[in-house]
């Protein structure tokens, strides 16, 4: 009952932080699609969807890492971060470099390169918040991420909006990012524990935590890639005005998963200390969660499917009636993105992680070779079908792997 009691606090915490924080970011996002134009606002969703691929790579794991070792040895948290920090702050730079290397290498040039230079920028920032705060989670102490969530995603769409409300270039709205990532990173920082940083490299350490958490930076990296592989295959093959139409759907979807996201966070730690001590609870738990996932998708997901339309003239306007069918194949989507979220947590506790990683690579393919597919044969409508085909093989995959964990004794 008390992991429980637990549970339900955490969960709350955080959904209601990412909650909060998607809430202001999706409304920030609608303003943001009517003051631009279709391409612009396009450009826009195409840069943040590429952008984005590359945090889980400057992360490299090590938010995992550090949720599954503190949650058993958490008298060592302040040690851990203080040799950690030094080395998130250089992953970030060889993300930001490593982004725009990608980005050239596939003909991006001049300001679509610029926009991207300037988006990545917040990586450096948000990845010593997003350390500190896993830390906190895995000590079961929320509070800390949820105000960098809340602070990061209220600073950055208020700034982003006052620009493009006085008609400002679309790169100085991508800066907001950085400036509010700093900004928490600068307010927090200063409220949370004296911590004592050593900035110079500490290699013997960093080489057994980059030894360990490889795995993580491969999968996570692959599963974020993946969530937003429709909607860059759809700016680079169809152009910018097809991106605007695909991401401002998927901009619903992205709302609509904040609750698992939440409740997977929340579990994270507590299956870290059942998995090996006691399966037959943590398949109990297993179990309640999947299909309690499930029932919090039906309502977004007829949303979608009955009240597309509606919903697409109340939130942009008759400018981006062509998403409405998107939407509506999303809302098949969404289903198994709920569910989807669960397995991760089992799987990545697990001794079997590294046996996971090709399995995880051929969704990837899977889901890569679907969009090239039936975006090149059905053009937006397709990318949304791509979707579906990723996660209709990911269900399969994902708890196949963990119920071969699970029924481990």
């Amino acid at each position: 009952m008390k992991i429980k009691k637990k549970l339900f606090f955490n969960s709350a915490a955080l959904s209601g932080s990412q909650a909060l924080a998607r809430a202001f970011g999706f409304v920030f996002f609608l303003i943001l699609a009517r003051l631009l134009s279709v391409g612009d606002f396009g450009l826009m969703a195409w840069t943040l969807g590429f952008g984005y691929n590359f945090y889980p790579l400057a992360d490299f794991g090590m938010e995992r890492l550090a949720l599954r070792y503190l949650s058993r040895h958490p008298e060592d948290e302040e040690n851990y971060l203080a040799k950690l920090l030094p080395l998130r702050l250089w992953l970030a730079i060889a993300a930001v470099l490593g982004c725009l290397t990608l980005a050239y290498a596939i003909g991006i040039r001049g300001s679509g390169l610029w926009l991207l230079v300037v988006f990545e920028l917040a990586l450096l920032p948000y990845n010593l918040l997003a350390i500190i705060g896993a830390a906190e989670n895995a000590l079961e102490k929320p509070l800390f991420y949820a105000k960098a969530t809340m602070g990061t995603s209220l600073l950055s769409g208020l700034f982003s909006i006052a620009v493009a409300w006085r008609g400002g270039p679309l790169w100085l709205i991508l800066a907001a990012y950085f400036l509010a990532d700093s900004l928490v990173l600068f307010w927090l920082w200063g409220s949370w524990k004296k911590l004592r940083v050593d900035w110079r490299p500490d290699w013997l350490f960093w080489r057994q935590v980059l030894r360990q958490a490889w795995v993580f930076a491969v999968l996570i990296t692959l599963a974020v890639f993946y969530l937003r592989l429709p909607l860059i295959l759809t700016g680079r093959l169809l152009g910018d005005y097809a991106a605007g139409i695909y991401g401002s759907v998927s901009k619903f979807v992205e709302a609509g998963i904040i609750i698992p996201q939440g409740i997977t966070l929340a579990f994270f730690p507590i299956s870290a200390r059942l998995l090996g001590r006691n399966h037959r609870h943590l398949r109990r738990l297993y179990g309640k969660l999947w299909l309690g996932l499930l029932l919090f998708a039906l309502p977004f997901s007829s949303i979608f499917i009955f009240a597309g339309r509606p919903l697409i003239l109340i939130a942009y306007g008759s400018r981006y009636l062509p998403a409405v069918p998107v939407l509506q194949v999303l809302g098949i989507a969404i289903l198994l993105f709920f569910v989807n979220a669960l397995p991760g947590n089992i799987i990545h506790n697990s001794s079997r992680v590294k046996q996971f990683l090709p399995w995880g690579a051929s969704n990837f393919l899977v889901m890569l070779l679907a969009g090239l597919y039936l975006i090149g044969r059905f053009g937006i409508i397709g990318a949304a079908w791509s979707a579906v085909v990723g996660e209709v093989y990911g269900l399969l995959i994902n708890n196949f792997f963990v119920w071969r964990i699970l029924r481990e004794q």
